[in-house]
């Protein structure tokens, strides 16, 4: 998404957590866990930046979006997940783990998705990884796409220059000299 087309629901959860609104992050991390669109709780907070002739994927993207944010509400204006898990894969020890989950990631039915992306943002808050959540809203709410342009676009992210830099690779390059 273009960081100057900013998303009124997350101008919205920004400044609900510029005030430090305990009780309505609360009430958004009540939908964790849950189908998106299915927690009473969050409805006042999401119901309202929904347009009534939206298609199903942006009321479940605006749900699972909140509820994630509410656990973890740094955000960044660049980059996409794929960048984050990347940034997080060259910073982790457990790289193997890292690169298995974004696979599952990437490879999600949006009905599994919110609780991939739920392991992500608690891998990414654990190292102080901020979010580009404008990105990832609009990534959430094409990820269903059959083409799926949003999936390529976090491999590519993730995968390119050589993240794959692994000991296995390193003592290959060694042994050839």
């Amino acid at each position: 998404m273009n960081s100057n087309k900013r998303s009124a629901l997350i101008t919205y959860l920004k400044e609900l957590a510029k005030k430090e609104d305990r009780g309505a992050l609360a009430q958004l991390r009540r939908g964790l866990g849950k189908p998106p669109g299915l927690s009473i709780e969050m409805m006042p907070y999401i119901i309202p930046f929904i347009p009534r002739d939206a298609r199903p994927s942006h009321a479940r993207a605006a749900f699972t979006v909140a509820a994630l944010f509410a656990i973890y509400p740094e955000s960044t204006d660049g980059g996409n997940i794929g960048d984050h898990m990347k940034r997080l894969f060259k910073a982790s020890g457990e790289r193997d783990s890292i690169e298995l989950r974004f696979r599952a990631m990437l490879n999600a039915p949006f009905d599994s998705l919110p609780y991939h992306l739920r392991q992500a943002v608690n891998l990414l808050r654990s190292c102080g990884i901020a979010v580009n959540w404008d990105d990832l809203y609009s990534d959430i709410i094409n990820w269903s796409h059959p083409e799926k342009f949003v999936q390529r676009r976090w491999a590519n992210s993730f995968w390119n220059d050589n993240t794959r830099n692994t000991d296995e690779n390193i003592n290959d390059q060694s042994e050839g000299e």
